[in-house]
């Protein structure tokens, strides 16, 4: 017996539900500098790098020794891809390899730079899974048109904590509790964006 294939209604309520897939947005495959976020940042190494034990693969690297701070942070250098086009809701996520990083870190942010470049946004998402072997995936909600200011900083010089569009990938921060870390390497790759609806 041949199965029935679902009616076209059907389809597309389930296109319209389910997306199909996430689109990569940023898979670091193209050349571009990364610099930490500030000089005085001596402990933290960034760079786009080869993918350890997958040469063909590049992945956003940020690498630091022990050292007392609230955080590190790295950005690329430059014009970020596109991450957002138009304003809404969406989720953004990240394969991140964690197996390098320890539990006094706590959350792992996102840095948006607005359509104007003149404001960053930067969205948290807590670390789980600290040491585990291998990749996971990471997510962050962003919702542009009502954008939770007092949860999510932004700085700039024209901050009115709005993200002007179109909104472009700026690069990422690592948090420590307790102003302090024994150090530690984080991989990031594959960055996708879906919009909810």
């Amino acid at each position: 017996m041949t199965p029935r294939l679902p009616s076209l209604a059907l389809t597309a309520v389930l296109l319209a539900t389910f997306p199909l897939y996430a689109e990569v947005k940023e898979d670091f495959e193209v050349s571009r500098d990364v610099q930490r976020e500030s000089a005085e940042q001596e402990n933290l190494t960034c760079a786009l790098v080869e993918e350890p034990g997958k040469a063909e693969n590049h992945v956003f690297k940020m690498e630091w020794t022990a050292h007392g701070g609230t955080h590190v942070g790295a950005n690329l250098v430059g014009t970020g891809p596109v991450l957002i086009e138009e304003a809404g809701k969406y989720k953004i996520t990240a394969r991140v390899n964690l197996e390098q990083v320890d539990s006094e870190c706590n959350a792992l942010a996102l840095r948006i730079l607005d359509g104007t470049g003149n404001e960053t946004f930067q969205i948290y998402a807590p670390l789980e899974n600290l040491g585990e072997p291998g990749w996971q995936e990471m997510s962050w909600e962003v919702d542009t048109e009502h954008f939770d200011t007092e949860k999510t900083p932004s700085w700039g010089q024209q901050v009115n904590g709005v993200v002007d569009m179109p909104a472009r990938l700026l690069g990422f921060a690592i948090g420590f509790r307790d102003w302090k870390t024994k150090g530690g390497t984080i991989l990031i790759d594959d960055i996708s964006v879906t919009k909810i609806d």
